[in-house]
């Protein structure tokens, strides 16, 4: 076998061999490909997943927050409402505490009447009494 021969026997068994190693190549980078092709299928489909719930929990929370103000708003006014009910207790307070001394006052003006209309009367009696009684003498 000549120097060209054998050269050419070997570069036809290294050939095959080159396309073997290709082929396998191919096949393994295409395995691959599919490999990270359906893992990132997998993330996307993760991802809008994540993105689907990060949009209801905003939605959630404004939905909250909107409830916060109305519960605050309604807060506000109940505060309100309250002082100007405290307002109006304290002031019907002194009014009630003024009648409950009026009331006294009279009741003691009246105890005073009496006691004089009582004495009054005593008096009327008793001239009344010394009047019969003078008048009978005569």
């Amino acid at each position: 076998m000549s120097h060209s021969q054998s050269h050419q026997a070997s570069e036809g068994s290294i050939e095959p061999r080159h396309q073997q190693c290709c082929v396998q190549a191919a096949v393994y980078m295409s395995n691959l490909y599919h490999h990270n092709l359906a893992q990132l299928q997998n993330a996307h489909r993760h991802l809008q997943a994540t993105q689907n719930e990060v949009g209801n929990a905003r939605r959630q929370i404004v939905t909250t927050e909107q409830e916060l103000q109305r519960e605050r708003d309604t807060s506000e006014l109940l505060n309100q409402q309250l002082m100007e009910l405290q307002a109006c207790h304290y002031k019907l307070q002194k009014e009630h505490e003024m009648l409950n001394q009026s009331v006294k006052d009279s009741k003691m003006f009246a105890d005073e009447v009496a006691k004089k209309a009582e004495s009054l009367m005593n008096n009327c009696r008793t001239r009344l009494a010394g009047g019969h009684t003078w008048a009978n003498r005569f």
